[in-house]
């Protein structure tokens, strides 16, 4: 288990995730999304950094082609002059295209996902996870999920100014591995990124911290960690590690 990401850790099947946070020395802001799956179709995948886009991409097509395409390919995270958007689908696009220099992280969210639901692939319904992360390092996570008599759930949870070395997490699901997966429930769990020194060690720690326990299949997909300068005054720092690349 790694020091500091216990809470990650702890979930056997956490599916899709993200951590907002700040690096150790509280000079730079960190963004972590991470893919986890069961299905051959969601295991057929890869994370790609196409500045100013993070993308999924397909390692076989065929097999990806047996799952539902329109959920497994989109824009993950992209980012811009006031800030980065990210996401577990294609919302993604609509959350950066709300963003008002008036509006706070929680009004971009709300705005950006007003149209969009949990996915359609009953029976799990998986919700759908976003956050947006202004450049000024004010944040907000956002999630939309069924609730138990079918209608949608909305929370938007606006986080407190994000500290040094330490991150708020939010997955699609609650952590346990069969059944209909159940969904996250409650408040963003906190973190505390102790590796971030660079994405390349902060991406190493969570991709070990998703390591399965002896026995257990090992449901890794990729692990993408992108570390922004205040005020997006350089490039980001982007690191991705792909199970698919390392097998």
């Amino acid at each position: 288990m790694i020091r500091g990401l216990e809470n990650l850790s702890a979930m056997r099947y956490p599916g899709r995730g993200i951590i907002l946070g700040r690096d150790l020395s509280g000079g730079k802001h960190v963004v972590i999304y991470f893919i986890t799956g069961r299905s051959a179709s969601s295991q057929a995948r890869k994370l790609v950094w196409e500045s100013p886009t993070l993308w999924t991409r397909p390692t076989d097509e065929a097999t990806l082609k047996k799952g539902q395409v329109d959920l497994l390919i989109y824009p993950a995270a992209i980012a811009g002059e006031a800030g980065l958007a990210v996401s577990n689908g294609k919302q993604t696009a609509d959350i950066a295209k709300a963003v008002r220099p008036e509006s706070s992280p929680a009004k971009v969210l709300e705005e950006g996902l007003r149209s969009w639901s949990f996915e359609p692939d009953a029976p799990i319904h998986t919700p759908r996870i976003s956050g947006w992360l202004a450049a000024d390092g004010r944040a907000a996570l956002h999630i939309v999920k069924r609730a138990p008599n079918g209608s949608e759930e909305r929370r938007v949870f606006s986080l407190p100014a994000l500290r040094k070395g330490n991150g708020l997490l939010i997955t699609t699901y609650a952590g346990k591995d069969g059944g209909l997966l159940p969904s996250f429930r409650g408040e963003p769990k906190r973190v505390c990124l102790t590796r971030a020194r660079s994405a390349k060690v902060q991406a190493e720690a969570v991709y070990a911290a998703l390591r399965p326990p002896r026995g257990k299949k090992d449901y890794r997909v990729t692990v993408a960690c992108v570390f922004l300068e205040p005020k997006q005054s350089r490039a980001p720092d982007v690191h991705i590690i792909n199970r698919s690349e390392r097998m």
